[in-house]
């Protein structure tokens, strides 16, 4: 259960049964059931792009100088997912991509969104 009471399950129920309300406010195109965020995430993409270059062909997150790892939510099923290794960008940016205020974030097929909503972690 989150700071709501609901569970990540409850939310997900709750945003499957209000779809269409959701899909008439937000129409994206191709994924019409994945919401945008209100706010773009174009100007920190550009500034993650900068500060993570020299780690850019790093596969495996745990050979940084500090060993990290993150977590993001599967959008379609509502679980946690930690990231240890692939793209660090997109995986950061999934796990900071907080519901209603940043779209999710693709990775290898699924889509991605804050981690705390699945599994709040303290930092």
């Amino acid at each position: 259960t989150g700071l709501t009471g609901f569970s990540a399950r409850d939310v997900a129920e709750v945003a499957v049964s209000e779809h269409d309300a959701f899909a008439l406010a937000f129409p994206l195109g191709k994924r019409s059931e994945t919401p945008n965020g209100l706010l773009s995430s174009q100007r920190l993409d550009m500034l993650l792009s900068r500060l993570l270059v020299r780690a850019d062909s790093l596969q495996d997150f745990m050979k940084l100088p500090t060993p990290f790892a993150c977590t993001g939510t599967d959008v379609e099923n509502g679980t946690a997912k930690l990231f240890t290794q692939g793209n660090l960008h997109q995986s950061i940016r999934a796990s900071m991509a907080i519901p209603g205020v940043f779209s999710p974030v693709e990775m290898d097929g699924r889509y991605y969104f804050d981690g705390g909503v699945a599994r709040n972690l303290p930092v």
